[in-house]
C-alpha cells in the first residue's frame, strides 16, 4: 500500500512539473513578444495597404531637345529678363520708310547722274510727293552745277515745269539769260518771277552783278520798285 501512494505521489508531481513549465513558457512568450519591436510589413509585400510616399514640387523648367534646361520667363522688375511690356515693344514692328524721301535725297546727292536725278524726280512724282519739295530739290541741284550751263538749266526748268507758283527756278533761269546776254529772255522770266510771288527775289536785281545789262531798263525797274 505505501508503493501505490508513492507511485500517486510522484505521479501528482510530474504532471504539476508538466503545468507549470507550460504556462511559465506561455508567460515568457508573452513577455517577449510585448518587449519585440512592431515592425510594418514590406511594402512590396502587401502594396495595397502600403501609405502613399510623399511628393516634392520640383521648379517648372522647360527641356529643349539638347536636355538643357531654360529658365521660365522672368516676372517685371527682374534684372536682365524680359518683361511681357518688353516682348510687346521689341515685337512691334517699325514704320515704313516713305519712298520719295529716298528719292529726294538721291536727286541732292552729287553723285547720282542727271539722268537718274530726273528719273528720281518722276519717279517721286509719281508716288505722291509734295510739288514744291520736288522743285526745290531739282533747283537746288541746279544751283550747284551753276558753272555748267546746260546742266543747270536742265534742272531749272524741271522745277520750273514742275511747280507753276514756285518763283526760284525762273529768277535763276532769268541769271543764265542774263549772263548770256539774251536780254529779251531774261525780261519775261523777271515778270514770270513777279507772277509767281517773288518780290523778294526781284529785290536781288539791283545788287546781282549778273543783271548789271538790264538793272537799269525801266521795265525792270518797275518790276523791282
Amino acid at each position: 500500500m505505501h508503493s501505490v501512494k508513492f507511485s500517486f505521489s510522484l505521479s501528482a508531481l510530474l504532471l504539476a512539473a508538466a503545468c507549470g513549465g507550460a504556462a511559465t513558457s506561455e508567460i515568457d512568450g508573452a513577455a517577449n513578444e510585448a518587449a519585440a519591436p512592431h515592425l510594418d510589413p514590406p511594402a512590396h509585400e502587401n502594396p495595397a495597404s502600403a501609405p502613399p510616399h510623399p511628393t516634392h514640387a520640383l521648379p517648372s523648367t522647360t527641356s529643349d531637345p539638347s536636355g538643357e534646361h531654360s529658365p521660365e520667363p522672368a516676372q517685371d522688375g527682374d534684372t536682365g529678363r524680359f518683361s511681357e511690356k518688353d516682348q510687346t515693344e521689341d515685337s512691334a514692328e517699325a514704320p515704313p520708310i516713305d519712298p520719295t524721301i529716298v528719292l529726294i535725297e538721291e536727286v541732292k546727292n552729287r553723285k547720282t547722274t542727271d539722268d537718274r536725278a530726273i528719273e528720281a524726280l518722276n519717279e517721286a512724282r509719281s508716288a505722291g510727293a509734295d510739288v514744291r519739295s520736288l522743285a526745290k530739290a531739282a533747283n537746288r541741284r541746279g544751283e550747284k552745277m551753276a558753272a555748267e550751263t546746260e546742266r543747270a538749266t536742265r534742272f531749272f526748268e524741271w522745277a520750273r515745269a514742275a511747280d507753276p507758283k514756285y518763283p526760284n527756278a525762273s529768277f535763276n533761269l532769268a541769271r543764265l539769260a542774263a549772263n548770256a546776254g539774251e536780254i529779251e529772255a531774261a525780261k519775261a522770266l523777271l515778270h514770270e518771277v513777279k507772277k509767281r510771288g517773288g518780290k523778294r527775289l526781284l529785290k536781288n536785281v539791283g545788287f546781282d552783278p549778273t543783271f548789271a545789262l538790264i538793272a537799269e531798263d525801266p521795265d525792270v525797274r518797275a518790276l523791282i520798285n
